[in-house]
């Protein structure tokens, strides 16, 4: 369907009509009076014309302008083109993702899809990239923790996001402790702002709280 943004900038279509309706503008000038024109004109050869002369464009000039103002009336509406409506389906669920940081997520002893080991905080990521690819619909966000809890990304659409947030995280970024009673009390605090009907943590760490100021 065809819209206009200003549809009201298309009443500049009948300014040209406005302008050819209104009475024309004279300007008078002094003029020479010789008694003997006629001899002056034949003594230098000289063609006399009308005193005033209207130039009229060309009948293709005259459908070029028409054509260029009618265009640029027209791109002044700012027409859009909107289509069919699409429904797009939401679960309603927003889900607070906190990953452990200490120092104790570098133990290599996970196994990658290619049966190497690897460290803890590279198995989470894999389990996470395949868990962002299955939430369509979903709000998720992101919390980093060590010694200290923080909050990475508010809940978001924006899964590409997170996925970057993801990929730079490493171990000891936030401290080498586990304050897990922080990481849910970030999560807690931040769910209080949210309207979902749903709201889930899923919290992924390997060890005991050791250096939260909220006790569990």
């Amino acid at each position: 369907m065809l819209t206009f943004s200003y549809p009201w900038f298309g009443l500049l279509i009948l300014l040209p009509l406005v302008m050819f309706l209104s009475p024309k503008h004279l300007t008078r000038h002094t003029a020479l009076r010789f008694s003997h024109f006629d001899k002056l004109v034949k003594v230098t050869g000289t063609k006399p014309t009308s005193g005033a002369v209207v130039i009229s464009p060309l009948w293709w000039q005259r459908i070029l302008i028409t054509l260029t103002y009618l265009s640029l009336v027209i791109a002044a509406t700012k027409p859009v083109w909107l289509g069919d409506p699409v429904a797009v389906e939401k679960s309603g669920r927003e889900m607070m993702v906190a990953v452990d940081l200490s120092g104790s997520m570098e133990a290599r002893d996970f196994v990658d899809p290619d049966g190497i080991n690897v460290r803890r905080v590279d198995g989470v990521k894999i389990l996470l990239e395949d868990f962002l690819a299955q939430r369509e619909g979903d709000r998720i966000g992101l919390i980093a923790f060590g010694d200290d809890a923080y909050l990475q990304a508010p809940f978001t659409e924006d899964f590409s996001t997170i996925a970057q947030l993801l990929s730079e995280m490493d171990v000891r970024m936030a401290g080498a402790g586990t304050a897990l009673g922080d990481a849910i009390g970030v999560a807690v605090n931040h769910f209080e702002h949210s309207d979902a009907n749903n709201k889930v943590l899923l919290l992924l760490t390997d060890g005991r709280d050791t250096t939260s100021n909220i006790p569990l």
